[in-house]
């Protein structure tokens, strides 16, 4: 997969929507955290799910208690 520029196309909204749910979930997720998780997308790529998921869970999470929440959000949002 090619993963372009992350501010534009699927993969932007597929992290807005990440996002969202996040904060549904009671992630607190804000915009700031979003744009670092694009640029993490760009640097390390789509190809690897366990590096892509890796960068994210860095960027969008602060405690260690919403760990469990991302994983399983993030394995519905970014299933292969």
């Amino acid at each position: 997969m090619r993963l372009g520029d992350s501010r534009s196309g699927k993969l932007a909204d597929n992290l807005s929507a990440f996002g969202r749910a996040l904060r549904r979930a009671g992630v607190p997720v804000d915009a700031s955290r979003l744009m670092l998780a694009q640029r993490a997308a760009a640097l390390v790529g789509v190809e690897c799910k366990a590096d892509f998921a890796a960068a994210l869970e860095a960027v969008l999470l602060s405690r260690e208690a919403d760990i469990a929440v991302f994983r399983e959000l993030f394995d519905a949002f970014f299933r292969d």
